[in-house]
């Protein structure tokens, strides 16, 4: 829908210019209309598409992920330690790592000399549960990502599409010979694209001439 509408207005531009008569040898061409406060330069455009959206968000997941797998050592270790408990032998400690990453965390933590029978599976469903949220938050991470993405292309389309109207209209307003004219009817053709494009602005030039 936006590309017709831009190609309906190129169109209407560049009818305008053809209809008007050729200038004199000399004369200076008349000027392009626009608006330096609003139309996109080229740097800007470059500036813009040079941008990385995900850079930020590329972080924070490679951040949260370590902790993931940092979680998931501790559980490995926490059910190792029930095993040994299990075996008949002296009662093992928590090491002061795990003891002192869940009290950090605030995760909830269940020493052996408090439940010497339950505390491993306490401690272990305790880990497991803030370890699904850590997932759940980069979940979220990839999404807003997603999102960032999508209104970056976007924003860079706009530009684009402004830069190539702007363009198109100085061009058009520079034309000073058929030539010229004839040149711009075959850019605005592939701008427009296809067979259809050609059709359009061979058609609009043939109506004028009539």
């Amino acid at each position: 829908m936006k590309k017709t509408l831009l190609a309906i207005l190129c169109a209407a531009a560049l009818v305008t210019a053809l209809s008007q008569p050729v200038a004199a040898a000399g004369a200076e061409p008349s000027a392009a209309p626009s608006d330096a406060g609003t139309l996109p330069s080229s740097d800007l455009l470059e500036e813009q598409m040079a941008q990385d959206p995900t850079a930020p968000y590329l972080e924070l997941i490679r951040a949260q992920n370590e902790e993931i797998s940092l979680v998931s050592d501790y559980i490995d270790q926490i059910t190792e330690l029930k095993v040994q408990a299990q075996s008949g032998g002296p009662a093992p400690e928590v090491p002061d790592e795990i003891v002192t990453y869940m009290q950090e965390n605030n995760i909830p933590y269940t020493s052996p000399q408090d439940d010497p029978e339950g505390c491993w599976d306490k401690d272990f469903e305790s880990l497991a549960a803030y370890q699904s949220e850590l997932s759940q938050d980069v979940q979220t991470l990839m999404d807003e990502m997603g999102d960032a993405i999508d209104q970056h292309t976007e924003y860079v389309q706009d530009l684009m599409d402004l830069y190539l109207l702007n363009s198109l209209n100085e061009a058009t307003a520079a034309a000073s010979a058929p030539a010229s004219g004839s040149f711009l009817l075959m850019a605005l053709s592939a701008f427009i694209g296809g067979a259809g494009g050609t059709a359009l602005v061979w058609a609009i030039v043939n109506r004028k001439k009539k």
